[in-house]
């Protein structure tokens, strides 16, 4: 439930790669070689954009014109006027209230252009200026009342400017500023400012083409209530060189340096400075060059308040016996360091992929994985799978089927230290968000950022951690920064074991049939059943349960235009965290009548835990209608219900609407937005109204 109007944004340009002065050594004045070096690169860039620009006027009647040194095209240009109310209103143990108005004058200009000929100099700048009065008013029933009245002067730009773009070695220089007004939810509006200052060179070459960037970014977001404020400085180095040894053999090599800070108001400064070398080499050979061999050594090494070293190499070849049949063999060696572990690790793996026409598809591996962690604590794995995969055409439509078999064997030693999983990806799916699936995990070792490692998420603020005996749900917190279906990266510790060797056997078997003729055409009934066996040897076993699944998925889903539904069924009988679930969902879509399109969504899942008595029941339906009567008249209206009876967290009951109207004549644009937006979340009782009007009249 969170929306985002874009006062000012430009977008970022392009990056055309980047350029590399060598300085020739042995200058006994080297402030006076970099003089004569640059005044000598001016003069070749200016002869050769004189020569340039002469070339492609031509002569006139025997006289040649001549080109200005700096050309502009014609200006065009934007004027935005936008006001917006919002009012926000949480209630619990307290009741808080806070109201703002913003007003927006706004004046964009935008120009493209060049120096001496646009093959030598090309611009393209754009600037925006002008005026922001917010008053903001907020009300605690326990605090107090506070008021804050402020006038701002706005400002953003782009300038780009690219140099020598048609020749081999070419530049781009670029600054730019951006400025967002980001109305949020039950909360006032966030100022999001980015600043980013960077060049960038490329040398374009059939034996050696490289790349150059250099970036300062600047992140800010200002939140008035002094909850939701961001910042984060980054500085960024990145450099990619091949060698292209004709055309079965290439080698590249990469290289990041990047000095990140970071701090969310509510949250403790992060600061690390990260880097990263990467050498890889690919040889194509055999007929085609259908057969291929890949290497690569891996260097990373982040300092500051998250320490992290590590050390990759890998190796793949890959053979393509016949058309139908391929085989791979992989190694993987991995050392990594970090405060509070040494891991090295050892992963080999040898497969086969063989096509039998287009019905049967057979695929098969073998492999082992051997771990060395702090204090020669050591977990051997080997383990083997086979997986078939059928489709085939059957009357009214096509039948696919696949078998899976696999065995796991592992031993691990007794652990004195806590185990580290990094950067594991999640995604928060409602109603639940992100499940950890294991036994002895540390809740107060979880760290969740966003799914490039950068922002680091407040516990409280932005999720809540719920543990269970055999596994921890994060949940987002409905008015926090995560938004639902998000992805993530999870870093969390498993905490000490016993010594135990555990043997897992695995066997899985599903189908599906899609009608594609007769009455029931758009009609795919699907099943998929899991049978698993574990065994645990150790000495505790009261601590190591044994995961014996028998899970049973049965399925369906129809189409027929314009409707779509979906109806699936799951019975999870676990040792360590058994559920049934019921998931229910159809979706319309249709233009009813000319310029009128219509969408609903209405959904149904119940989750019940079986081992510990507790479920949850999550009801949401959404519809939006857009009609537009005319070439300048549009309407979106849309509206979301969400019903959560969860026996663990609470209940939560939500629904908002919004409506928007947009007016466009010739280079006129006006526009209205409403929206209401109503929580009720374990006894808190929240609500948000928002009233936006904006002009822009391009010229």
């Amino acid at each position: 439930m969170n929306t985002t109007d874009r006062t000012i944004r430009h977008p970022r340009p392009p990056a055309r790669g980047a350029r590399v002065a060598i300085v020739p050594a042995g200058s006994p004045r080297p402030g006076m070689g970099r003089l004569m070096l640059s005044l000598a690169a001016l003069g070749l860039i200016f002869v050769a954009g004189r020569a340039q620009a002469e070339e492609d006027q031509g002569p006139v009647f025997g006289v040649q014109k001549k080109r200005p040194w700096i050309t502009f095209d014609t200006w065009d240009g934007r004027l935005d006027l936008t006001a917006q109310r919002t009012q926000n209103k949480i209630t619990n143990v307290s009741t808080e209230k806070d109201s703002e108005n913003l007003f927006t004058e706004l004046l964009t200009l935008h120009t493209h252009g060049a120096i001496l000929h646009p093959n030598v100099v090309e611009l393209d700048m754009s600037g925006s200026f002008g005026l922001q009065q917010r008053s903001f008013e907020s009300h605690n029933s326990e605090i107090g009342a506070t008021n804050s009245n402020d006038n701002t002067l706005l400002y953003a730009y782009t300038l780009s400017a690219s140099i020598l773009r048609q020749q081999t070695v070419s530049y781009t220089v670029y600054a730019q500023r951006n400025e967002d007004t980001v109305s949020r939810d039950f909360g006032p509006s966030l100022t999001a400012t980015n600043t980013l200052v960077g060049a960038t060179a490329n040398i374009t070459s059939s034996m050696f083409p490289t790349r150059i960037r250099v970036e300062h970014n600047t992140d800010e977001e200002k939140d008035p209530s002094s909850v939701q404020g961001y910042s984060q400085t980054q500085d960024l180095i990145q450099a990619h060189t091949e060698w292209v040894a004709g055309n079965s053999s290439q080698l590249v090599l990469d290289y990041n340096y990047t000095n990140l800070t970071q701090k969310a108001e509510l949250g403790n400064a992060q600061q690390s400075q990260i880097n990263e070398v990467t050498l890889s080499h690919y040889y194509r050979f055999g007929e085609d060059g259908k057969n291929n061999l890949t290497s690569s050594l891996d260097f990373f090494d982040t300092t500051g308040d998250f320490v992290q070293q590590r050390f990759r190499g890998s190796e793949q070849l890959t053979l393509q016996h016949t058309p139908s049949l391929q085989s791979y063999y992989r190694y993987n060696f991995t050392h990594e360091s970090r405060d509070t572990f040494d891991q090295t690790m050892h992963q080999g793996e040898i497969g086969f992929d063989h096509k039998l026409y287009k019905s049967l598809v057979t695929h098969g591996a073998i492999g082992m994985q051997l771990i060395d962690q702090t204090e020669g604590q050591t977990s051997d794995e080997f383990y083997a799978r086979l997986n078939f995969d059928y489709t085939k055409k059957i009357p009214f439509g096509v039948l696919g089927l696949n078998l899976g078999l696999s065995y796991d064997w592992r031993n691990n030693q007794a652990q004195t230290g806590s185990v580290e999983i990094i950067d594991q990806p999640g995604t928060f799916t409602p109603p639940l968000g992100v499940v950890l699936n294991q036994q002895h995990v540390n809740p107060r070792s979880i760290v969740v950022t966003d799914s490039n490692g950068l922002r680091v998420y407040v516990p409280g603020i932005d999720y809540n951690i719920i543990s269970f005996p055999n596994r921890v749900e994060i949940r987002r917190v409905l008015t926090g920064a995560i938004v639902d279906n998000q992805s993530v990266l999870v870093d969390y510790g498993i905490d000490p074991q016993a010594a135990n060797t555990l043997q897992t056997s695995t066997f899985n078997i599903g189908g599906h049939y899609d009608l594609e003729q007769g009455p029931l055409k758009g009609l795919t009934l699907y099943a998929h059943y899991i049978y698993q066996d574990q065994t645990v040897n150790t000495d505790s076993i009261e601590t190591i349960i044994p995961d014996n699944i028998r899970e049973l998925l049965i399925g369906s889903q129809y189409r027929i235009e314009p409707f779509t539904f979906t109806a699936e069924e799951t019975w999870h009988d676990s040792s360590m965290s058994p559920y049934n679930s019921l998931r229910l969902n159809a979706s319309f879509y249709q233009t009813i009548f000319t310029n009128c399109t219509t969408s609903l969504n209405a959904g149904y899942n119940v989750i019940n835990y079986t081992d510990v008595g507790e479920n949850v029941k999550y009801l949401d339906f959404n519809g939006a209608v857009t009609y537009q009567p005319s070439r300048e008249w549009q309407f979106i209206a849309s509206a979301g219900y969400r019903n959560q009876k969860d026996t663990i967290v609470g209940d939560t009951t939500g629904l908002e609407e919004q409506l928007r109207i947009n007016w466009r004549h010739r280079q006129t644009y006006i526009y209205m937005l409403l929206r209401n937006v109503n929580l009720d979340n374990a006894g808190n009782e929240s609500s948000f109204q928002l009233f936006q009007i904006g002009i822009q009249r391009s010229f």
